[in-house]
C-alpha cells in the first residue's frame, strides 16, 4: 500500500520520494489475486510499507495471523539472491516464481485461527509505537521535505515516473547468485540446511557522487533551505545491523566509497595545484626527491613513498608547506628504523598501519602510524617487491619484478598464492616483465601495470592467463598505446586510469572500448607548468573524484580538481 495506505503500488509508479530506484519488498493482494512488489518497509529512502491482509470472512471463518518479523527475517536472509535474479529472468517469469516462493514463506510463517478468537496484540503495538515515536517523528519530517523536492522537480519538469531497477554492472548480486546457487546444490546433495548472510552496505551507497549532485542542484536553481538539507543529509551517514537486541558495529557511510565511481564523462582541471613538495629537489620537510608510489586516505591527506630520500611522507589536506616524516627518513639502510628506495606504500584502516614496500631491502614492512613509532617490522622478506595493493578481505598483493609475477598474501603469511604472471620474463598472456604497480578490485581481478610490454593487464580471480585491457600495441603516444605504464586505478565501472610515465599524460580506457583510451590531463609534453608532467609515475583518486598524481622528475604531488 502507498503512503495514505489505500494506493496499489504498480510497477510504473515510483513509490521512493528520493530517488527513482526499485527497491526491496512489498506484498499487496486483494480477494482474487497476490501482487508482488520490490519494495522495502521503513526504510530511510522510503515511505513505511503497512503489511496488512485485508479478508471478507463469515464470523466462523479462518483469519491468517502472520509473524511478520520472522517473515521479514527469513526473506532478509535470500534478499540479494533475489536482487540478483531481476537480471537473469525475464519479468514475467520472475514475478511467477517471486510469487511462488513468498507465498510458501507466508504460509511457513504463519497460523489460522477463527475470527472471532483473534484479537490484535495492543499492548505489543502500543510497545513497539512508543519505541518507535522519535523515528516516526524524524519520518514525518523526510516526509514533508521529500514532499517538497518532490514538488520543485515537477515544477522544473525533471521528475520521472520509471524506476530504474538496480545500479546496471554491478557484479556483487552475480556473485551473490553463484554462491547461493552453489550452496543449494550442496544442500539438495547432503540434506542438511544451511544460513548465508551478506550485508554490503558500502556497495549499496557507493554509486552516489554527492558533489556533482548538490552542484547539478544549484545550477537548476533549486531552493537553498532544500539544497542545505539533502546536503546535511549526506553527512556522517552510517548504517548497522539490528536483530532483536543484538546490534552490529556501527559503519560509517562515506557517500563515494574507496573504489570511487567517476562519471564516464568526467572531466578535470587541466591545470594541478601542487599539495607536496614543488620546491626543488631535496630532503627538506618542504621538498621530496623521485616521489613513486601515493596512497590518498578518506579526508584526502597523502601518504608518498619517496624513492631517493628513503622515506615515507605525509601531507594533511590544506597544508601543502610540509610534511611529516612517518617511515624511514634515517638515511639509507636495512635496519628496521630505515628504508631502502620506497617505491609503493598503503594504509592498512584495520591495524592503522602503513605497508610498504622496501625495494632496496627486498622486503614489505609494517609500521604504525601512531607518533611514537620510531621503527617497522618485517612482513615478507626476499622479495624484490614494487606495488601493493589491498582489497576489502584484507588479502595483500605484490609484484615480485624479480620472478615478473604477483602473488596474494594473507597477513602474517611468508610465501603467498602466484596469482598472475611467474611464466618467465616474455609478453605472453601468461607473463610479465618486471610488473610494476596493482590494483584489485571487489571480485579480486587483479590489474598490472606491465610496464617494459608497453600494456596493462587484467587477471581473474584463479586465471591462468591476463587479458590486455590497454596499450599492448607496442611502445608509442597513439592513443592506441602506452609508453611505460606506471600507477593504476580501476573505478567501480571497471574504467581503468594509468600513469603513462613515457608519453608524460594521465590516460582513461574505458570498460566498453579497450582498443584505445583518451588523455584526461597533460599530454602536452615533459615540462614543469601546472598543465605539465615529467615523468609521471604514481596515481590516485581521492573519494570526491580529484586526481593526485606523483610528478617524479618535478619533485612533486599534483591534484588535478574534477569539474
Amino acid at each position: 500500500m502507498e503512503r495514505n495506505g489505500w494506493e496499489r503500488i504498480f510497477p510504473t509508479v515510483p513509490t521512493s520520494k528520493r530517488s527513482s530506484a526499485i527497491i526491496d519488498f512489498a506484498l499487496t493482494h486483494d480477494k482474487s489475486y497476490l501482487t508482488v512488489e520490490v519494495i522495502d518497509e521503513g526504510t530511510p529512502d522510503h515511505f513505511p510499507i503497512l503489511f496488512s491482509s485485508p479478508f471478507t470472512a463469515a464470523e466462523d471463518g479462518f483469519f491468517r495471523k502472520t509473524n511478520w518479523k520472522l517473515f521479514t527475517f527469513f526473506l532478509s536472509l535470500v534478499n540479494e539472491y533475489w536482487n540478483a535474479c531481476v537480471y537473469n529472468f525475464d519479468e514475467q517469469f520472475f514475478f511467477t516464481l517471486f510469487s511462488s516462493f513468498l507465498a510458501s514463506l507466508w504460509d511457513r510463517t504463519s497460523e489460522y485461527i477463527t475470527i472471532r478468537k483473534y484479537r490484535p496484540p495492543w499492548s505489543a503495538y502500543l510497545i513497539s509505537l512508543a519505541r518507535n515515536v522519535n523515528k516516526r517523528r524524524r519520518k514525518w519530517f523526510e516526509r514533508c521535505i521529500h514532499e517538497q523536492i518532490q514538488a520543485w522537480c515537477k515544477d522544473k519538469g525533471i521528475y520521472t515516473d520509471e524506476q530504474s531497477g538496480f545500479t546496471p554492472n554491478r557484479h556483487l548480486q552475480s556473485r551473490i547468485l553463484s554462491i547461493c546457487e552453489d550452496l543449494r546444490l550442496t544442500v539438495a546433495a547432503n540434506n542438511r540446511p544451511a544460513l548465508l548472510i551478506f550485508v554490503d552496505f558500502l556497495s549499496a551507497f557507493d554509486n552516489m557522487w554527492f558533489p556533482a549532485l548538490i552542484a547539478n542542484l544549484v545550477e537548476l536553481d533549486m531552493p537553498l533551505p532544500l539544497i542545505k538539507w539533502i546536503y546535511q543529509w549526506l553527512q556522517e551517514r552510517t548504517m548497522s545491523i539490528h536483530h532483536g537486541y543484538s546490534q552490529s558495529k556501527i559503519v560509517k557511510l562515506h557517500v563515494g566509497a574507496p573504489q570511487v565511481n567517476i562519471p564516464a564523462n568526467a572531466k578535470w582541471k587541466q591545470n594541478g595545484a601542487t599539495i607536496a613538495g614543488g620546491h626543488g629537489r631535496g630532503n627538506a620537510t618542504n621538498q621530496l626527491n623521485e616521489p613513486h608510489g601515493l596512497f590518498v586516505d578518506d579526508d584526502q591527506t597523502v601518504v608518498i613513498a619517496e624513492f631517493k630520500n628513503h622515506r615515507i611522507m605525509q601531507w594533511k589536506n590544506g597544508d601543502t608547506t610540509n610534511g611529516q616524516v612517518v617511515a624511514g627518513g634515517k638515511d639509507k639502510g636495512k635496519e628496521l628504523h630505515q628504508l631502502d628506495l620506497p617505491t609503493d606504500v598503503l594504509i592498512d584502516k584495520e591495524t592503522d598501519t602503513l605497508i610498504i614496500c622496501d625495494y632496496g631491502n627486498r622486503r614489505v614492512v609494517q609500521w604504525s602510524r601512531h607518533s611514537s613509532t620510531t621503527q617497522g617490522e618485517i612482513l615478507i622478506d626476499n622479495i624484490i617487491c614494487w606495488g601493493l595493493a589491498m582489497e576489502e578481505q584484507r588479502y595483500l598483493y605484490i609484484s615480485d619484478i624479480e620472478k615478473h609475477g604477483v602473488r596474494r598474501y594473507q597477513l602474517g603469511e611468508k610465501n603467498g598464492t602466484l596469482v598472475a604472471g611467474g611464466n618467465g620474463k616474455s609478453d605472453g598472456l601468461n607473463q610479465l616483465i618486471e610488473p610494476k604497480y596493482l590494483f584489485v578490485d571487489r571480485q579480486q581481478n587483479v590489474y598490472i601495470s606491465d610496464r617494459d610490454n608497453h600494456r596493462l593487464m587484467k587477471w581473474t580471480k584463479g586465471a591462468t592467463e591476463g587479458i590486455v585491457v590497454a596499450g599492448g600495441q607496442g611502445q608509442g603516444s597513439a592513443l592506441t598505446q602506452l609508453y611505460w605504464p606506471e600507477g593504476i586505478f580501476v573505478d567501480t565501472l571497471g574504467t581503468l586510469y594509468v600513469a603513462d610515465r613515457g608519453n608524460h599524460r594521465i590516460m582513461r580506457w574505458i570498460q566498453e572500448d579497450k582498443k584505445q583510451g583518451t588523455v584526461i590531463v597533460d599530454g602536452n609534453g615533459p615540462g614543469a607548468g601546472a598543465n605539465q608532467f615529467s615523468n609521471p609515475v604514481g596515481l590516485s583518486f581521492d573519494r570526491h573524484g580529484n586526481l593526485y598524481v606523483a610528478d617524479r622528475d618535478n619533485y612533486r604531488v599534483q591534484r588535478f580538481s574534477i569539474e
